[in-house]
């Protein structure tokens, strides 16, 4: 791993951009960032959040998952080792010479151990070298420098004779270049590209100690795919977040328990919903609660077990869509605290269709990252959920906790009558742009016209 002081991010690009597995430039290298296996020598920073711990943990298929923030920036140069270790890569690199070769400008390339003191020594004089823009990958999300010896030759070789890279344009695209040995042997950029040619994935994962089956176990390895390491599809960060809300869960189970005498004979949502109609003190008991939660906290009591899982926004909507007046505390270190405004009746202009508008006053968000892509991004549903199936990218060897971070603020919640969304979304412009969507995410739709 490198050694500290190599360069800094914030602690929220960290969890957010530049995670584990993440290539990034330094002012004379290209390092990946370090796996969680090497975080070490600094006092973790804990950030409690229980309904996104649980939900890390699910995801992941681990029992328990603890919550850290990304190490700070320690002031102290003489001090023990601090901060995220990163690893050099790629190892090889582009010698920053000036020469012609026809119409081509050529420039040597040459592996890191060619280097002395990051600098190219080329007839007695010393060049900068710039590392080369493309590396290979799998959608597993490992990653590797290409062979080049065995690339430009077509196949195994025992030829180590210097390469060049010769440009035929200033654009740095791949049909302007080609990777010549000094054996006479050449080849185009531009077949990089073709799904058969860098081969199959060995599963190299430099952010973390060691490699692993690419597949798994009696799986087939995925083929290895060309790679620019600054595109912006070469790191996909996968995270959760949630707010940080009162915990409905409790006063729900309170209510529940304080009308238990009356609530435990409750069979089904319909008994419930009577017992809510006919008598004032359930009626009052559960207000703001509705009839299905209520019911599956009564058949948990019942049990004697917690009610099952749900959608991380499902209880984000809920708090701001149910609440009577207000949410939370309103203290200085409070993490929320939201109030209903009051809007006139009847709603006219602007507001007919607004059914109800939340101000958010003080708002604590927490993000934790659980691994990454490459190639394609996986993002969580309309729910906050992810897909249990997606093939991500590991962060650590055995994780038992995660990166996270916390983004205070405020804001506005607005929500909509029904009628009101399913009047707009049934206008022809509307229809007609929704389908655009539909179509640009239907792989059996094709192209677009």
């Amino acid at each position: 791993m490198a050694h500290k002081g190599a360069g800094s991010l914030r602690r929220g690009q960290v969890v957010t951009s530049f995670g584990p597995g993440a290539t990034i430039d330094l002012p004379e290298i290209s390092v990946v960032i370090g796996g969680l296996d090497w975080w070490r020598g600094y006092d973790r920073e804990r950030i409690i959040e229980p309904r996104l711990e649980e939900k890390v943990a699910h995801v992941l298929g681990v029992p328990r998952i603890t919550l850290y923030a990304p190490p700070a920036e320690v002031d102290d140069p003489h001090g023990p080792m601090f901060g995220i270790p990163v690893e050099v890569f790629p190892l090889w690199f582009v010698v920053d010479i000036e020469q012609r070769k026809g119409r081509a400008r050529t420039r040597p390339l040459v592996h890191r151990n060619g280097l002395v003191g990051g600098k190219y020594e080329y007839e007695r004089r010393k060049y900068a070298a710039t590392p080369v823009r493309f590396v290979q990958a799998c959608s597993n999300g490992h990653i590797a420098d290409i062979e080049w010896y065995e690339f430009t030759h077509g196949g195994r070789t025992a030829c180590r004779r210097p390469l060049w890279i010769d440009e035929y344009g200033t654009s740095g695209d791949l049909t302007d270049g080609l990777v010549r040995c000094e054996c006479g042997t050449q080849r185009a950029l531009a077949q990089a590209t073709r799904r058969d040619v860098l081969g199959q994935c060995k599963g190299q994962r430099p952010w973390l100690p060691a490699g692993e089956l690419c597949g798994g176990p009696g799986g087939t390895p995925e083929m290895m795919r060309l790679l620019i390491r600054t595109a912006s599809n070469a790191y996909f960060p996968q995270k959760l977040s949630v707010l940080s809300l009162p915990e409905a869960g409790d006063r729900i189970r309170a209510a529940v328990r304080g009308l238990w005498s009356t609530l435990k004979d409750a069979e089904s949502v319909e008994k419930l919903a009577l017992l809510r109609s006919l008598l004032s003190a359930v009626r009052d008991g559960l207000q703001g609660i509705d009839d299905s939660t209520a019911f599956q906290y009564i058949v948990a009591e019942r049990e004697g077990r917690t009610p099952a899982r749900r959608p991380i926004k499902v209880d984000e909507f809920e708090a701001l869509t149910q609440a009577s007046e207000s949410i939370g505390e309103d203290r200085p270190d409070g993490d929320f605290y939201a109030r209903r405004l009051h809007l006139p009746d009847p709603h006219q202009g602007v507001l007919a269709p607004v059914e109800r508008v939340v101000l958010v006053h003080r708002l604590r968000e927490v993000t934790a990252q659980l691994g990454f892509t490459r190639f394609e991004g996986v993002v969580p549903d309309v729910q906050g959920e992810l897909d249990l199936n997606v093939r991500r990218a590991a962060l650590a060897t055995d994780p038992t906790w995660m990166p996270a971070v916390e983004t205070r603020g405020e804001g506005v919640f607005v929500s909509f009558k029904a009628p009101a969304v399913d009047e707009w979304r049934a206008r022809p412009a509307v229809r007609a742009r929704d389908d655009i969507f539909r179509r640009a995410f239907d792989p059996q739709r094709g192209q677009l016209e």
